[in-house]
């Protein structure tokens, strides 16, 4: 029976075979395009998945409006963190960052000699706030005081392994190095 299902569609697709070309076209393009949506939606919903509040993080985005364009973008004036807390109480954290790429890193070592380190991946300036918001996992320090005071540092597992060549199993004795942004080795203690 299904033999003969086969002979008959084979036998129709090649005496109508511009029709039936059109017909396979439509339908590949019908499900390349849903595999293609539904890939999208997915990864548009994948966002923030990871953090452990994540249906309550939302991100200001800006848009400026000139006469011959709209521009959107995502940074927004500073005084715009504490006027949301002030203007909605129902907000319950805000934190400000500020990304700057290709940051030139020193490090003092021990002998007096400097070592410079070009971070390519950047840097971020941030407040405490930050670690209120999104879910991190601490391997020393203390994230409730992190960032609290000016000249202070949080670092990540890589990037304390990277600046002060630690083995494995020793980042924590990042703890308290000066790590220079500005090249005037203020005092910047980093908490890891």
């Amino acid at each position: 029976m299904l033999r003969n299902y086969l002979i008959t569609a084979i036998r129709n697709l090649t005496k109508n075979r511009t029709y039936a070309l059109i017909n396979i076209i439509g339908l590949a393009l019908g499900i390349g395009c849903s595999l293609v949506i539904f890939k999208v939606i997915q990864f548009e919903n994948s966002y923030d998945k990871h953090q452990e509040r994540y249906e309550n993080i939302y991100r200001i985005s800006n848009e400026s409006i000139y006469p011959d364009r709209v521009d959107k973008g995502m940074g927004t004036p500073h005084p715009v963190g504490p006027a949301l807390i002030e203007d909605y109480p129902d907000i319950e954290q805000v934190t400000r960052t500020y990304y700057q790429e290709e940051a030139q890193i020193n490090i003092k070592k021990p002998n007096g000699d400097i070592q410079k380190f070009l971070l390519d991946e950047g840097i971020v300036f941030t407040e405490n706030s930050f670690f209120k918001i999104f879910t991190t996992e601490w391997l020393a320090g203390n994230k409730e005081t992190a960032l609290s005071e000016p000249n202070t540092v949080v670092l990540s597992l890589s990037a304390a392994k990277k600046l002060f060549g630690l083995e494995n199993g020793h980042e924590v004795e990042a703890m308290g190095k000066i790590v220079d942004l500005r090249g005037d080795f203020q005092s910047h203690r980093n908490h890891s």
